[in-house]
């Protein structure tokens, strides 16, 4: 289904008949199709969900819970056909865009694709496909323009320290940049673990470990000739926090000691553990004018949300005959 589709009874639709308009300004045939080609798949795959049977000869016509395929297809791409233009009306009243017809993007695309073209014969780089399709070139029109508008938004935009502090306070104030992180060094003897020690015998070897440390001892010969005990390296993220079990017992033994603390003998993950703290780095978090300029580009977003919102709410959507013509073109391939 493409835009340019004829068809040949009393009635002709072509892809520049126009199937509807939105507050006066027309929406081709054109245009709607290439709606169509992004619902289409979505619209079928719900009515099969109801227990539609698309090889049903009336499977667009049969009603599914108060609703056909078809209906639900038209109305699902006249939205998104109403939602681009409305987009492309925003544009040309912010004097981004000229002409929003769908002539007007024919020939841009013509023009883009014989640029392409002669790129290519003479040797040029180009980025992208060789040539656009009508679906690719509209789809990337709409994008590129809903970009621009939104970034003339946020330089047209201005707002108080008052309403992005109030942002930053209810996102940011508190969300980390950096996870705080300890890294530890772990002498660990296991219990009970395809038939090792047992937890009395774990807990005794890491009891006396523990005393050649209180004694003086140095922390990583203390364990020398002790049978089962293993080193290990550890770097614990605190940003992970009690809810991960693997680091619990460990994050909650040395979060509070410095940097060259030693632990006592604690219960970790069916094992005994001495854990020595080795480095240490805080949690850091984002600062308001770090993100000041974030904010503002998220605020001036949400503003033209809800410009846009404004106007679908608002628009005067009215079809014409053609728009009722065009079931069997919907509809065609099944």
């Amino acid at each position: 289904m493409t835009a340019g589709v004829i068809v040949r009874d009393r009635n002709t639709i072509g892809g520049g008949t126009v199937v509807a308009t939105v507050n006066g300004v027309p929406i081709a045939y054109g245009e709607y199709s290439m709606s169509v080609s992004s619902v289409r798949a979505g619209v079928i795959s719900s009515f099969l969900a109801k227990g539609a049977d698309q090889g049903d000869p009336n499977f667009w016509t049969a009603a599914v819970d108060g609703q056909s395929p078809l209906d639900a297809l038209k109305k699902a791409a006249l939205d998104g056909a109403v939602h681009n233009k409305l987009i492309q009306i925003l544009g040309q009243q912010d004097g981004l865009v000229a002409d929003i017809s769908y002539r007007a993007m024919q020939d841009a695309m013509k023009q883009e694709n014989q640029r392409r073209a002669d790129a290519v014969q003479s040797g040029q780089p180009i980025y992208g496909p060789q040539s656009y399709t009508d679906q690719v070139y509209y789809d990337l029109q709409i994008s590129d323009l809903e970009s621009q508008i939104q970034k003339k938004a946020q330089q047209d935009a201005t707002f108080t320290d008052d309403q992005l502090m109030k942002v930053f306070n209810e996102q940011y104030a508190n969300t980390p940049t950096s996870p705080g992180t300890i890294t530890i060094s772990k002498l660990s003897a296991a219990f009970n673990a395809g038939g090792g020690q047992s937890k009395d015998a774990a807990r005794a070897v890491m009891d006396g470990i523990c005393a050649k440390i209180q004694a003086g001892a140095d922390f990583d010969s203390a364990a020398q000739g002790a049978d089962g005990v293993t080193e290990a390296e550890q770097t614990l993220d605190l940003n992970r926090g009690a809810g991960d079990d693997a680091q619990r017992a460990s994050i909650s033994e040395a979060q509070y000691m410095a940097v060259g603390d030693v632990s006592g003998v604690y219960e970790d993950n069916g094992s005994y553990s001495i854990l020595k703290v080795t480095d240490k780095s805080a949690v850091t978090y984002y600062t308001f004018d770090q993100v000041k300029d974030v904010i503002a580009s998220q605020l001036a977003g949400d503003a033209y949300k809800q410009t846009l919102q404004d106007m679908t709410d608002g628009a005067d959507v009215e079809t014409t005959k053609a728009y009722d013509l065009m079931d069997k073109l919907l509809t065609s391939g099944n």
